[in-house]
């Protein structure tokens, strides 16, 4: 990743006389002295920084005349923690190691004043921070120092640079989807009656992390039969049974990158006529919707084209009549009730909002689904999108969702 690029460019979008303070995440106690693992760095920061250990800070500094300084503050470890949890980066590790940063100290009570000192001395502040509250003592109080400024927030400006992938993102968010289509398929061969959801939740991670630098993007779902009605169940307390669905919504994260995909398999191998009815509804609506994620259009306006192609295969299906789909939402909604997409990166529901204009670069998945409760069955199918100037690209197309490879998959 570009780092040095994306800090310059961020130094250059600050006024002369000018602090910015852009906190990382801190570690967060699960219990007593145990701490939730794996740590997760705040994905502005990680964008910017590269950098993914707990409880570091980044101040970028630009003076009247223009000239900058980067300053990268990082957690200090007592001999005890070093002892128990090993080794802990030094500043002049990462400094000979990233090439970034002007300067690297620990954050401690010597450096926390002089930053306390810096930003009454700065004229315009700046702030980027994920979280409302740090377990680190410094970082709270630093947080709710320069607040009181009413300091300029950097999220907007942090949302427009992470919009757009550059190519070393897009191989990045490639290798996750690669890793989850390997995972799928391996799931794939261990669903069969009398496995449980736990043992399938349990394979997916597995298959996780056994890669290098890979984790799962969100909790997985894995639903059979009606629990997949719930769209984001996670008991996985559910046992597979013969004429059944199971619906998998999950994602690798590589190196930061989110994948998210969606695939639904019967559970002895073969759709009944009732269930591929459902199924080809839903992947339908997603082959026509791909086609329309066209630079220049936004997630509102595709939202509105799907709720009316998802109505008239609701038609198709007997669950509602043709006055439905121009009178009442509510009833379209009662069997698909979320929407059609969400950007993608670094979050799984990554930066931008329902009006942002699409443009080349940006990633969306893709992942309409009707959720029945008459008949017991959850269908939702994901694939993730790039934008370019001309036709949309499926990045996910190598994993199978026609019935017939679903099938195929299965057996082989």
């Amino acid at each position: 990743m570009d780092n040095y690029n994306r800090i310059k460019k961020t130094l250059n979008s600050l006024q002369n006389n000018s602090i910015a303070i852009i906190f990382g995440s801190c570690k967060k106690k699960r219990n007593g002295d145990n701490f939730y693992y794996p740590f997760r760095q705040s994905s502005g920061f990680y964008y910017l920084t590269g950098i993914y250990y707990p409880d570091s800070l980044l101040v970028l500094e630009k003076d009247s005349s223009g000239k900058s300084n980067i300053l990268l503050l990082i957690y200090e470890p007592s001999a005890r923690e070093k002892i128990y949890a090993g080794y802990f980066p030094s500043p002049n590790d990462i400094k000979s190691k990233t090439k970034l940063f002007d300067e690297v100290e620990y954050l401690n009570n010597k450096t926390h004043h002089i930053i306390l000192e810096k930003i009454k001395f700065y004229k315009h502040k700046y702030v980027y921070n994920e979280d409302d509250y740090y377990e680190n003592m410094f970082f709270n109080d630093l947080r709710n120092y320069i607040l009181k400024y009413n300091p300029f927030d950097l999220s907007d400006w942090l949302t427009k640079m992470r919009l757009i992938k550059t190519d070393d993102e897009l191989d990045l968010i490639r290798k996750a989807i690669d890793i989850t289509l390997d995972t799928l398929k391996n799931v794939a061969k261990n669903i069969q009656e009398g496995e449980t959801e736990r043992d399938l939740y349990a394979l997916l991670h597995y298959n996780y992390l056994k890669e290098p630098d890979t984790f799962t993007s969100f909790e997985p779902i894995v639903a059979t039969g009606k629990n997949a009605i719930t769209l984001h169940y996670q008991q996985h307390n559910g046992k597979l049974k013969n004429g059944e669905l199971l619906l998998i919504d999950t994602g690798a994260e590589y190196k930061g990158y989110a994948a998210d995909i969606t695939r639904v398999f019967p559970v002895n191998g073969h759709f009944s006529a009732q269930q591929l009815k459902v199924y080809n509804a839903v992947l339908e609506v997603q082959i026509e919707m791909i086609k329309k994620y066209k630079h220049g259009t936004t997630i509102n306006e595709l939202n509105i084209e799907a709720d009316k192609l998802m109505c008239e295969q609701l038609v198709k299906l007997g669950l509602l009549n043709k006055k439905d789909c121009l009178l009442n939402e509510n009833k379209i909604k009662y069997y698909y009730p979320h929407g059609l997409t969400h950007f993608l990166g670094l979050d799984v529901h990554d930066v931008g909002d329902k009006n942002t204009i699409l443009k080349p670069g940006m990633i969306l998945t893709c992942e309409p689904g009707l959720y029945i409760p008459e008949w017991e069955m959850g269908i939702r199918i994901e694939d993730d999108i790039l934008i370019t100037e001309n036709e949309p690209v499926n990045l996910s197309e190598k994993i199978p969702k026609y019935y017939e490879d679903i099938e195929k998959l299965m057996i082989e």
